[in-house]
């Protein structure tokens, strides 16, 4: 018995050994094992030299409202910029998202992109319902956010334009 009991101290003096100690002031001393201490303030935000901002687009001209014969050409610098921001998301690659994803941006008149909503979803053959609704949130997220890096010609007016998405796996 007197083996069974030590081995039982001893279990226990091992994980206070790996436990996290913190108090408050004029507190009593808590034992924490394993989980990080929470504090209860609210975060700081950061500050600007602490923040890492996202590469903005280089200034795009405003191709829609070019003829047709040159709206193609006007447009390369923009898909090329978009393309290679674009990334196919963690959990949509694992609910399978495939698709066209039409997404409704609103140019304002100093070139940003002030609005982006998602406007038609056409999901290409069969997804993985398990991750579905998370890998489609989080697509329309990844549009949404590399939109907004957009930079267009500044406009004596603001504009809206319709731009399509593919998604493909490869």
């Amino acid at each position: 018995m007197k083996h069974g009991i030590l081995t039982a101290i001893g279990c226990v003096l091992g994980h206070l050994a790996h436990a996290q100690t913190y108090a408050a002031p004029g507190m009593p001393l808590h034992l924490q094992r394993g989980l990080p201490v929470v504090s209860a303030l609210p975060p700081k935000p950061p500050t600007k030299s602490e923040t890492v901002a996202q590469p903005l687009s280089p200034v795009i001209p405003r191709f829609w409202h070019a003829p047709d014969s040159v709206k193609l050409k006007a447009a390369k610098p923009f898909y090329q910029f978009t393309g290679s921001k674009l990334t196919y998301p963690a959990n949509t690659m694992r609910a399978e998202i495939e698709g066209n994803f039409s997404a409704r941006l609103t140019v304002m008149t100093d070139g940003s992109v002030g609005s982006v909503i998602i406007t038609r979803r056409e999901v290409i053959g069969d997804a993985v319902p398990l991750y579905y609704a998370r890998g489609l949130t989080d697509l329309e997220a990844e549009i949404v956010r590399v939109m907004k890096l957009v930079r267009f010609e500044p406009g004596a007016a603001a504009d809206t334009i319709t731009i399509t998405s593919r998604f493909r796996m490869q």
